[in-house]
C-alpha cells in the first residue's frame, strides 16, 4: 500500500511523491480497499503506525480527533483517537496513559466501549477502540431536548451498568456526561474509560485541583479533593438523568464557574419542576444522585440499578414536549467544523474556481454534522502562502480542503484533499479529469466523498447540467451573485446568467435555486408591472427546484423573500421553516428567520438566529443591520451602537448610515446626532434620501416639502414591504417632529392595513410614545398582534 504523506501542494506533487497517476488508478471505498468503476480519478489512505489505515474522521474532541480505521493485520474496524501532544507533554504522563489503558482494558461489558491499544506514530500518541454505530446522547438531546421517561430510564439503566463494571475493576470515570455516552444498536455504551481521568489533570500533573467538565462536575471534584470514587460518577450520572428527562442542565448558568459555585451553595433541582409527568419515585432517585455529600449518595451503581428498574416499572409512557421557545437551531454536539479553501487555478478561468468553490461549499452545507464555513469568509485567504493546517487554525476549523483546478486541453482537472487541522493527517484525497460539461457533477461527486470521509450524510440531487454553456453561465452567475446583492444592475446581469443556464439545464436544481434567488432579488429592485414579471420568474424556478429537490435551501429562500415582499408572512415563516429544516446551515435562511422573529416580538430568538448568521458568515453584512434594530427595540444601546459602528464593505455604507439615522432617531443625543449629521453618501438613491432627510431633521427640526413628497411616494409604490419600511419611517419620523400625532397615527394606520407585522416596533420603539395613549390604538395592535400570533404558530409547525 502507498503510504500517503503530509504534503504542502496538490496537483503535480501528487504524482511526484509516488503516487499513481490518476488514469490508471480506480477510486478507494470509504471502507475496503475495493475498486470502483471510473478510471479517472485517484483516492489514498494515510497508514498510521505502519498498521491503521485511515478511513474517515468521526469526530474531534477535548483529547484529539477519533478516527474510523481499518486494523489491516486484523481487517477488522476500529477507533483510533489521537491524543493532544499538550495532554502528554508533562514528563511521566505517557507512562500514565499506558497504566490508565492497562486497567481499562479490564473492563469488559456490554455498556462500555473497550479500549484495545495504546500506540504512537511519529511521536503522536494514540489509542484504538471499539468501532460504535450511532450516535452520542448528547447529540440525541442537542435534537429532541428531552427524551420519553421510559427511554431515559433504560439509557440511565445501562450507563449505571457500565459504571458498576468500571467501578468493579477499579476505574473510576470522573467525566461522565451526554457525550460520552453512545446510543448504539438499543444501548447505550459508556466511552473514554481510562482517559477521561488523565486527560483532565491539573497543569502540575496530579489528580487533584479540577478534573472533569464543569456542568458535569461532583462537588468534591469542584473542590480539588485527591481521592475519588465511584460515588463521582453517581452524581455526574444524576445530572445526566436531570438533562434525559428536563432538557435542560440542573445547574444553567451563564459561565462554568458560576454553574459550579451553584451545586456547592444550592441544593439539588426537583426534575418536577421542568416536566410534571416525572415521578416521585424517579424524582427522590434523581435528588439523592445530586446529593452534597458523597455518603449521601447511592453506595454503589448496582443499587442505582435497582432503583432505576423500579420507578421504570411505574413511569409514564410519554414524555410531555418541553417547550424552548422559537428556538430554531442550535450547534450540533460533536459537529466538525470544516473550510474549503479557495481553489489553486492553474490555467482554468477565475469564474471557474470561484464558481466551483461557491457550489462545493453549499453542497456541503447540506451535510449534517458539518459547519462549512462560506465563501465570504474563506475567500480573503486566496492566493495565501500560508500553510492549509495555519489556515485552519485561523479559521477555527477541525478540517480544511484545499485543491486545485487547472486546464487540461478541453478537460478540467480538479485534485483535492481534507486535512485535519489538530493533527496534520490526510484524511481523503482524490482527483479527477473530466469534460467541462461534467465539472458539476464531479462537484458533487467531491462533496459526497468528502463527507463520507467526514462521516457524514449528504443528499445530492442529481445535476441536469451537461451542456458546458450551461456548466459556465452557472459558475460564472455563482461567482458574481454574492457581490452583486445590493446592485440592482449587476443582479441583472445575474439574472441574464441564470437564465442562459436554465435555458440549457431545464432540469438541474441548483440551476433553478440560483435562478429563483436572483430573480426574486431582481423584484425588491423593481416597480409596477415589472415587479409581477420577476415575481412570477422567481416562484416558477422556486417551485420546480424544490419538485426535484425539497432539501435544497435556497428555493425556500426565494419563496420567502417573495412572500415577505407581498406581506405573506405565514408564508414566509414556513418557506424559512423549511430552509432550517433541510438545510440549517443556510446563512441567509437564519437572517431573514430571525428579522421575523425580532417583529413578531420574540427578540431573543431574532437576536440568536441573527447571531447565528454572523457566525456562519461574518462577512455578511446584513443581519447586522436587523441586530442593530433588535438591540435598539430591547433598550441594548451600548450593544446596538457598537455593531452598527463596525467596519463595513462599501456596497453596505448606505444601509450602515440609514441604520445609524434610525437609530439617532429613536435615542436622540450629541453623539448619535454627530454620527448622522457626519455621514456623507454622494451616491443618491432612496437610502440616501432617508439620510438626507434624518440630517434636515436633525439641523431643523422638521420635515422640508421634498422630504414628503419622497415618503408620500415611497409609501404608495414599490413592493409592499418598501411601502411598509417607507410607512413606519414616515411615522417615525413624523412623531419626532412633534407634528400632530393624529397625522403620525394615519401612517401607523395605513401601515396596518398593508399588513404591518412588526409588533416588537409597536410595543418597542420610543417615538410611538403619545400614539400608545389614542384610543384606537388597541385596535390597531390587536390585528398586529394576530398576525403576530399566525407568523409564530407557522414556524413551530
Amino acid at each position: 500500500m502507498t503510504v500517503r504523506p503530509k504534503t504542502p501542494e496538490l496537483d503535480d506533487t501528487i504524482v511526484a511523491e509516488g503516487l499513481t497517476p490518476a488514469a490508471s488508478v480506480l477510486p478507494r471505498a470509504p471502507d475496503s480497499m475495493s475498486a470502483l468503476s471510473g478510471a479517472t480519478s485517484f483516492g489514498e489512505h494515510q497508514l498510521i503506525a505502519g498498521r491503521y489505515e485511515l478511513l474517515a474522521l468521526v469526530g474531534v474532541g477535548g483529547m484529539g480527533a477519533v478516527y474510523r480505521v481499518r486494523d489491516t493485520r486484523l481487517d477488522e474496524l476500529v477507533a483510533l483517537k489521537i491524543l493532544r501532544g499538550e495532554l502528554v507533554a508533562t514528563p511521566g504522563m505517557q507512562q500514565r496513559f499506558h497504566d490508565e489503558v492497562k486497567l481499562a482494558r479490564k473492563v469488559t461489558h456490554r455498556n462500555v466501549a473497550r479500549t484495545f491499544d495504546i500506540g504512537d506514530h511519529n511521536g503522536v500518541l494514540f489509542l484504538t477502540m471499539e468501532l460504535l454505530d450511532g450516535e452520542s446522547l448528547g447529540a440525541r438531546l442537542q435534537r429532541e431536548t428531552a427524551l420519553d421517561i421510559n427511554l431515559a430510564i433504560g439509557i440511565a439503566i445501562d450507563i449505571a451498568h457500565g459504571l458498576g463494571a468500571a467501578h468493579a475493576a477499579g476505574v473510576v470515570h470522573r467525566d461522565l456526561k451526554p457525550d460520552n455516552v453512545f446510543l448504539t444498536g438499543g444501548r447505550a455504551v459508556v466511552t473514554d474509560f481510562g482517559i477521561a481521568h488523565t486527560s483532565s489533570v491539573s497543569h502540575g500533573g496530579t489528580t487533584g485541583a479540577i478534573v472533569g467538565t464543569p456542568a458535569y462536575m461532583a462537588p468534591e471534584q469542584i473542590e480539588g479533593r485527591t481521592h475519588l470514587d465511584g460515588r463521582t460518577d453517581l452524581y455526574a450520572l444524576g445530572e445526566v438523568i436531570y438533562e434525559m428527562v428536563t432538557g435542560a442542565l440542573a445547574w444553567p448558568a451563564a459561565d462554568p464557574m458560576a454553574s459550579m459555585a451553584a451545586r456547592l451553595l444550592q441544593p439539588p433541582p426537583d426534575p418536577r419542576e421542568r416536566n410534571r409527568d416525572v415521578s416521585p419515585a424517579l424524582a427522590a432517585i434523581v435528588h439523592r444522585l445530586l446529593a452534597r455529600s458523597p455518603d449521601d449518595r447511592f453506595a454503589t451503581a448496582a443499587e442505582v440499578v435497582a432503583v432505576l428498574t423500579s420507578a421504570k416499572s411505574s413511569a409514564k409512557a410519554s414524555v410531555r414536549p418541553v417547550d424552548k421557545g422559537l428556538v430554531f437551531w442550535a450547534e450540533t454536539r460533536g459537529e466538525k467544523t470544516v473550510a474549503v479553501l479557495p481553489f489553486k487555478s492553474q490555467g482554468a478561468p477565475d469564474w471557474a474556481a470561484q464558481g466551483l468553490l461557491e457550489d462545493l461549499i453549499d453542497t456541503l452545507s447540506m451535510t449534517r454534522g458539518l459547519r462549512v464555513r462560506p465563501v465570504g469568509v474563506v475567500a480573503s485567504f486566496a492566493g495565501t502562502q500560508k500553510a492549509a493546517r495555519d489556515v485552519g487554525r485561523e479559521l477555527g476549523v477541525s478540517v480544511v480542503i484545499e485543491g486545485s483546478i487547472r486546464a487540461v486541453g478541453t478537460d478540467l482537472r480538479l485534485s483535492t484533499r481534507a486535512i485535519s487541522v489538530d493533527d496534520g493527517f490526510q484524511i481523503w484525497a482524490q482527483r479527477w479529469q473530466r469534460p467541462a460539461a461534467e465539472i458539476l457533477d464531479v462537484s458533487d461527486q467531491a462533496a459526497r466523498a468528502i463527507a463520507d470521509a467526514l462521516t457524514g450524510s449528504l443528499l445530492v440531487p442529481e445535476r441536469g447540467t451537461q451542456d458546458p454553456l450551461a456548466a459556465e453561465m452557472y459558475l460564472r452567475a455563482r461567482a458574481e451573485q454574492r457581490a452583486a446583492y445590493h446592485s440592482k444592475e449587476r443582479t441583472e446581469k445575474v439574472v441574464g446568467l441564470f437564465d442562459t443556464a436554465v435555458s440549457l439545464a431545464p432540469k438541474d436544481p441548483h440551476v433553478l435555486s440560483g435562478a429563483a434567488l436572483s430573480h426574486a432579488r431582481l423584484a425588491f429592485f423593481s416597480d409596477g408591472a415589472q415587479i409581477t414579471v420577476e415575481r412570477e420568474r422567481a416562484q416558477e424556478f422556486a417551485d420546480r427546484a424544490i419538485a426535484i429537490a425539497p432539501h435544497l435551501g435556497d428555493p425556500w429562500v426565494a419563496v420567502a423573500t417573495l412572500r415577505s415582499h407581498d406581506a405573506d408572512f405565514v408564508g414566509a415563516g414556513r418557506a424559512l421553516a423549511s430552509a432550517l429544516r433541510f438545510a440549517p446551515n443556510t446563512a441567509k435562511a437564519r437572517e431573514l428567520l430571525g428579522s421575523l422573529l425580532l417583529e413578531v416580538g420574540e427578540l431573543d430568538q431574532g437576536i440568536d438566529l441573527l447571531l447565528g448568521a454572523l457566525e456562519l458568515d461574518p462577512s455578511c453584512i446584513d443581519p447586522r443591520w436587523d441586530l442593530v434594530r433588535g438591540l435598539g427595540l430591547r433598550g441594548d444601546l451600548d450593544r446596538a451602537w457598537e455593531v452598527v459602528t463596525l467596519p463595513c464593505a462599501d456596497t453596505s455604507v448606505m444601509q450602515r448610515a440609514r441604520v445609524r439615522a434610525r437609530l439617532a432617531l429613536w435615542y436622540p443625543d450629541e453623539r448619535s446626532r454627530a454620527i448622522v449629521l457626519a455621514e456623507k453618501l454622494p451616491v443618491p438613491g432612496v437610502l440616501a434620501m432617508v439620510v438626507d432627510t434624518m440630517q434636515q431633521f436633525f439641523r431643523t427640526g422638521k420635515l422640508s416639502d421634498e422630504n414628503r413628497a419622497f415618503y408620500d411616494m415611497s409609501s404608495t409604490s414599490g413592493s409592499i414591504r418598501v411601502r411598509l419600511i417607507a410607512l413606519q419611517a414616515y411615522a417615525e419620523i413624523t412623531a419626532a417632529a412633534k407634528e400632530d400625532v393624529a397625522m403620525s397615527l394615519v401612517h401607523v394606520r395605513n401601515a396596518v392595513d398593508l399588513g404591518l407585522l412588526d409588533a416588537a416596533w409597536m410595543d418597542g420603539c420610543p417615538l410611538l410614545g403619545e400614539m400608545r395613549k389614542e384610543p384606537s390604538w388597541p385596535e390597531l395592535r390587536g390585528r398586529v398582534e394576530e398576525r403576530a400570533m399566525g407568523v409564530r404558530a407557522a414556524v413551530r409547525e
